[in-house]
């Protein structure tokens, strides 16, 4: 098997390119790498490589986030930009996947629930005083459990030697809710499914990934098959925050060129966004 070797280049060459490849696009913080991201959407959308309605999926960690790249995209195409691009969290993907595509994995489309933070957080306040367990220690036990594409029959096995956890997903499944390590972990057991990656393949000409320094593993997974050859990251690894919630940095960006089945030998980045794609 032949590959495509790594180019490095000035971003502001790459943004007026019209071949759609996968890139990874990285500067220290603020140097505008959510500017590129928008400014790249709205090249694919006047050069016609968007031709359909929201062909391009835009993700992002946090709803802040998320709310940037929406501002930075409006800036860029103008009020109407929600006609070219879809623009979500990962948790968001994963509980449109499985709302829409429930039944591959055995779940009942219209009886999910998506997670509510108020009542999670009441049922681990719970969980952790009747327990005498420290939230932080909970949680890991859950993500643990939970990070990567586990039935609901394995989590539980995964959960059983710890009574609190335990309690919790049974308190949890009993309700009918998920949570938000569950949103990803549905979600990616959907995707492994040919029909369903091969469906969104065809949906998205382009995936944007914001701030990939904050991907866990699972959520990395969840667009590697989607987004193979078509996927734009972008990020700084010294800037990752959510090391709490399972963000891998290095792992991810390790993960990434792997996936791609390349190396890049590179100087590290300047203050100036860059780019490296396959050529």
């Amino acid at each position: 098997m032949t590959t495509s070797p790594v180019q490095k280049v000035d971003a502001e060459t790459w943004i007026e390119d019209l071949s759609i490849c996968d890139a990874l696009l990285t500067a220290p913080p603020g140097c505008g790498k959510t500017e590129h991201l928008a400014r790249r959407a709205g090249m694919l959308v006047r050069s016609g490589q968007v031709r359909e309605p929201r062909q391009i999926l835009a993700l992002t960690f946090s709803n802040k986030a998320k709310a940037n790249l929406r501002t930075r995209l409006e800036r860029e195409l103008g009020s109407t930009y929600w006609r070219q691009v879809c623009v979500m969290n990962f948790h968001g993907l994963g509980l449109r996947l499985l709302r829409h595509h429930g039944p591959v994995i055995g779940r009942r489309s219209e009886a999910v629930l998506g997670p509510q933070r108020g009542s999670l957080r009441s049922l681990r306040r719970q969980i952790c005083d009747e327990f005498r367990i420290a939230a932080d220690e909970l949680d890991d036990l859950i993500r643990h459990a939970k990070s990567g594409s586990y039935s609901d029959s394995e989590v539980l096995e995964r959960l059983a030697g710890s009574p609190a956890a335990l309690a919790y997903e049974t308190a949890l499944r009993r309700d009918g809710r998920i949570d938000h390590d569950d949103a990803i972990r549905l979600g990616l057991l959907i995707v492994r499914n040919p029909s369903i990656e091969e469906l969104y393949r065809r949906r998205f000409v382009c995936l944007l990934v914001d701030e990939v320094q904050d991907l866990s593993m699972p959520q990395f997974e969840l667009i590697s098959g989607l987004g193979l050859g078509r996927t734009v990251f972008a990020g700084d690894r010294a800037q990752g925050i959510y090391g709490f919630a399972g963000a891998a940095p290095r792992r991810s960006t390790r993960r990434l060129r792997h996936v791609r089945n390349k190396k890049s030998h590179s100087k590290p980045p300047t203050d100036r966004p860059q780019t490296s794609w396959p050529s």
